[in-house]
């Protein structure tokens, strides 16, 4: 009975041991996953120092808006896609009380006629200036926008800083 007993504890432990060496191996690959998503999504945002290109828009409120707006001082851009999660917290920080800062652009990539950007526009409130723009189309082209939600600080026609909230920029643009 004793040896019996003793080979039962024995397969345990080996099986034990198993399942830990394999659990180890499944949170190293998550980790390395996790990071290499993270570089892919840079990979597709606009490099810090490039110039902005041309495009010319037109905002919900029918203002024109084009590249030669941003050639003098300071601007912050939204880049927002309907049904994305991270674009929908980034629209909940829109208000006064989480950004001061009133003259920010919001880029919506999408249709006038799709429900889905229209629900979107209808979500960010009204004093701020809206584009809506086409997926792929010439502002995101110009920024070189490819992943969202995507914030971009310009100064000068020059791109400062690049995140994908508010607090990933500089103090000034964004407010908690």
């Amino acid at each position: 009975m004793v040896p019996a007993l003793t080979a039962a504890v024995v397969i345990l432990a080996i099986a034990v041991i198993v399942n830990m060496l394999l659990t180890f191996a499944m949170i190293r690959r998550l980790r390395a996953s996790e990071l290499a998503a993270k570089q892919d999504a840079e990979a597709f945002r606009p490099s810090v120092g490039s110039p902005v290109g041309e495009f010319s828009a037109t905002a919900t409120d029918g203002s024109a808006w084009d590249s030669r707006a941003l050639g003098i001082g300071t601007h912050t851009v939204a880049f927002l896609l309907p049904n994305c999660g991270g674009c929908t917290s980034l629209v909940n920080r829109l208000t006064p009380a989480h950004q001061p800062d009133r003259s920010i652009v919001v880029v919506v990539s999408g249709s006038a006629d799709d429900p889905a950007t229209v629900a979107v526009v209808q979500a960010i409130p009204g004093d701020l200036k809206v584009v809506i723009a086409q997926l792929g189309g010439d502002v995101g082209q110009a920024f070189k926008v490819a992943t969202f939600p995507t914030i971009v600080q310009v100064v000068e026609g020059r791109i400062a800083a690049v995140g994908e909230t508010f607090d990933e920029l500089p103090v000034a643009v964004g407010v908690g």
